[in-house]
């Protein structure tokens, strides 16, 4: 067709596809807002992995190969069972007309999930298996993903301040852009 040279399309999904990764087999993993599915690319066709999950947007795969997805709908962190389900990892507060949590990201340094909590507009650091948050950075506008440079500084797009949020070692924060 018309695409741009040098861009080839996989698949065309349906839906609507949201945040995309890659898993340990190098298959694409995304979130299917208009089904309520997390969905994979297995050859040429798509498998759903997981349904009833409300509003499916972060996901990271990690090295063990579980997924770990935000669940905006429901304001919560899960992690979608090897054989069907899910396990409820951490639960944010939900706010009144607000959307809740958006992207979230690991530490590749410490294997930490790092979770902006967007409608409160702090990032917590906490354990892949659950349990306990910390925050890392507050008083921010809308922090929506969040990863981690070579330095450990962590990165977090912020939709409302309009500028990428740097988080140091030491907790400062500044910003670019």
């Amino acid at each position: 067709g018309n695409a741009a040279p040098g861009i080839q399309t996989l698949a065309v999904v349906g839906g609507q596809p949201d945040d995309i990764t890659v898993d340990n087999a190098g298959r694409l993993v995304w979130g299917d807002l208009a089904h309520n599915t997390v969905d994979r690319l297995q050859g040429n066709r798509v498998v759903t992995i997981e349904r009833g999950i409300s509003v499916p947007e972060g996901i990271v795969v990690l090295p063990n190969g579980s997924i770990i997805v935000a669940e905006q709908g429901s304001d919560r962190i899960i992690r979608l069972n090897s054989h069907g389900g899910f396990t409820v990892l951490y639960s944010l507060t939900p706010v009144v007309g607000e959307e809740g949590v958006d992207g979230i990201g690991r530490d590749p340094h410490t294997g930490d999930l790092l979770v902006p909590d967007s409608s409160r507009g702090t990032i917590l650091r906490m354990n892949v298996r659950g349990g306990q948050a910390r925050i890392v950075a507050s008083g921010l506008g809308r922090p929506v993903a969040a990863a981690v440079d070579a330095h450990g500084n962590i990165l977090a797009p912020d939709e409302h301040l309009g500028t990428v949020v740097v988080v140091n070692l030491r907790g400062h924060v500044s910003y670019r852009g």
